[in-house]
């Protein structure tokens, strides 16, 4: 429920886990009973969704007596949600099928990295196997960076 409640204060799509179930959170406790706990499918979040508009079908829940008004209310919210979110849930697996076919990265350098720039200190030591790479970084100007490559900035101790 953390999950769907988290996602749906960032997604606007998303739709939150109505307050009269905010009690059953945590109520199958897998670890008491000895059993992995299987994370919940998308699929499986149509399934129930669909169960729960199913079960708004029958007569006795469209009834104006008592608390069956609010409690339609309720489990109309909670199938919303649980619709809501396994849609979510398709939407982010698409995405993420389309980014990994794509021929360049989906991150590029120039929006997703930062450099940090450090004075040397008087007082900081190379370790021997990086000499080459502070020799490296020194000899070159300042307006040109200097690309790491292991295999010729790292001395090879065996």
């Amino acid at each position: 429920m953390d999950t769907i409640n988290i996602t749906s204060k960032k997604q606007k799509d998303v739709q939150p886990v109505p307050d009269l179930f905010e009690q059953f959170d945590g109520y199958n406790d897998t670890k008491r009973k000895k059993q992995k706990s299987e994370p919940m499918t998308s699929s499986g979040l149509q399934s129930h969704a669909e169960c729960l508009f199913s079960l708004l079908e029958k007569p006795y829940v469209n009834s104006t007596t008592g608390k069956w008004p609010e409690l339609r209310a309720s489990v109309e919210a909670l199938a919303s949600c649980l619709s809501s979110y396994e849609q979510y849930l398709n939407k982010q697996a698409t995405t993420t099928a389309t980014n990994k076919e794509l021929s360049f990265p989906c991150r590029t350098v120039d929006q997703n990295a930062s450099v940090f720039h450090c004075k040397k200190s008087v007082l900081s030591v190379v370790k021997d196997k990086y000499t080459l790479l502070d020799k490296a970084v020194v000899s070159s100007d300042t307006e040109n960076p200097v690309l790491f490559d292991e295999n010729l900035h790292v001395e090879k101790t065996i």
